[in-house]
């Protein structure tokens, strides 16, 4: 019918995702692409309602609804409906977060001052408010993330324009920017982002929350010192199983005076030895037969293998070994450390072995989105005993589970115990399988044909992590 249609006809095919049609299809086609709404035009749309109908709406209000309908002009005017049988045609900015279960801008903004004077408790007792008023935690930490972006884009005239919000709000958010620099930008959007990332995965949920805003609040306050005045930089302590073993000190000899050039040299000596490292003084010469001389040890310069020198810690601090001794056996020690069984794991494994090693590198990474869904639709089956081949659905994926394999590969090693597996990629035959949805569209189909799960999810007020 698409092919050769009849004179009359007209199709129309509209899709969220283009990329899905095939080409036969496309190559028919006029293709017209039609962008989201901007929430400036919304806004403008509803006032016109507005005017039209005789309610009184604040524009602050009428911006949270145009921001809540994420560019759909038919999600607005259903929101707008919504909030306008609740209040009576009378739309405040405040009826419109509480009847759209929206965090008021002045949370943000609070924190804003708690982030600028490094004013850990205030931050703790914001997010204690929002949560009491029976805010999701990730809910708070994606929308501190939607702040702090916007924050970023107001503090410069060339992204001021990105701000989607009415002038009243965007000009609030221009003179808040100014505060902070833009690399604290990068780092908070970073921090919300690592707590995003985690949440599904963390046991304590507040806490980790907790920390991200912790940290946040750490990022423009200056290094701690243990000394009251705070001024003084903390010192480098070595760890006490680090620390030579103490030597027997002989009896002391008489004291000699020293020549003025001897205490000269000792004294440059003293000033130019790197700080924790022991300096050999000149030993001054005896005038007094009947003492005895005094042992005096010379501190050996750091042993260096490579790039860096043995025992030298991930953040630079340097190690100082008081005898080549000690040295070769911490360097025994590293290379111990480093090195891999030589001998080939080779023990057999099922199919059924494999498949659940395959199950269990999914759960353990879940952030690796392509690899997933690759893997979910695309099962190994055995070649021989230990000789696996998995199908993709395009050279693309071909491609990509090739760079991807290394990783994959050892995890399935380790967890069967045998270094001899292999696994192939190659194009499935006879086109793309079937798709398999993610959690999300699984949970979304549950709710257009299940009416009893909306309502679950209604009751309990959940919300898809």
């Amino acid at each position: 019918t698409l092919e050769e249609p009849p004179e009359y006809a007209i199709f129309i095919l509209a899709t969220t995702e283009k990329q899905k049609i095939i080409p036969t299809i496309l190559s028919r086609c006029q293709i017209y692409d039609f962008a989201r709404i901007t929430v400036p035009c919304i806004v403008e749309q509803l006032q016109m309602i507005c005017q039209k109908e005789g309610i009184e709406a604040e524009p602050a209000a009428l911006n949270v609804i145009a921001q809540k309908a994420d560019g759909a002009m038919r999600d607005a005017l259903s929101i707008f409906d919504q909030v306008t049988a609740s209040t009576e045609g009378h739309i405040t900015y405040q009826s419109a977060i509480e009847n759209l279960n929206v965090l008021d801008y002045d949370y943000y903004f609070r924190l804003d001052a708690a982030f600028l004077k490094s004013d850990v408790p205030q931050a703790l007792l914001i997010y204690k408010e929002v949560r009491d008023h029976g805010f999701d935690s990730l809910f708070f930490i994606n929308g501190l993330a939607q702040h702090l972006r916007d924050l970023m884009m107001a503090s410069s005239p060339q992204t001021a324009p990105l701000l989607e919000m009415n002038q009243e709000i965007a000009q609030r958010y221009v003179l808040a920017a100014q505060r902070f620099a833009p690399t604290w930008y990068y780092a908070a959007m970073d921090l919300c982002n690592q707590c995003d990332l985690n949440y599904r995965t963390a046991s304590n949920k507040m806490f980790l929350v907790e920390l991200t805003l912790i940290k946040i609040c750490q990022l423009l306050s200056p290094t701690p010192s243990p000394n009251a005045g705070g001024d003084k930089p903390l010192k480098s302590v070595t760890p006490a199983q680090q620390q030579p073993p103490a030597r027997p000190q002989a009896p002391q000899a008489a004291a000699t005076p020293v020549s003025a050039h001897q205490a000269t040299a000792n004294t440059q000596e003293a000033k130019s030895a790197p700080q924790g490292r022991p300096v050999a003084s000149t030993p001054a010469v005896a005038h007094q037969a009947s003492a005895k001389p005094a042992t005096t040890f010379t501190a050996s310069p750091p042993v260096h293998y490579g790039a860096r020198p043995v025992g030298a810690s991930p953040i630079g601090r340097q190690r100082v070994y008081i005898n080549n001794e000690e040295a070769a056996r911490a360097q025994a020690a590293q290379q111990a450390g480093h090195q891999r069984p030589t001998t080939t794991r080779n023990e057999a494994f099922t199919h059924q072995q494999l498949l659940a090693a395959w199950d269990d590198y999914m759960v353990r990474h879940p952030n690796e989105k392509v690899i997933i869904n690759t893997m979910r639709n695309s099962k190994p089956q055995p070649v021989s005993a230990e000789q696996y081949l998995i199908e993709v659905d395009n050279e693309g994926q071909v491609e990509f589970m090739k760079d991807n394999m290394h990783k994959l590969v050892t995890f399935l090693r380790d967890a069967v115990k045998n270094d001899m597996l292999t696994i192939e990629v190659k194009e499935r035959e006879g086109g793309p399988s079937r798709r398999v949805m993610t959690d999300r569209e699984l949970v979304e189909n549950l709710r257009k044909t299940n009416p009893d799960f909306n309502k679950f999810i209604s009751d309990f007020g959940l919300s898809m992590a």
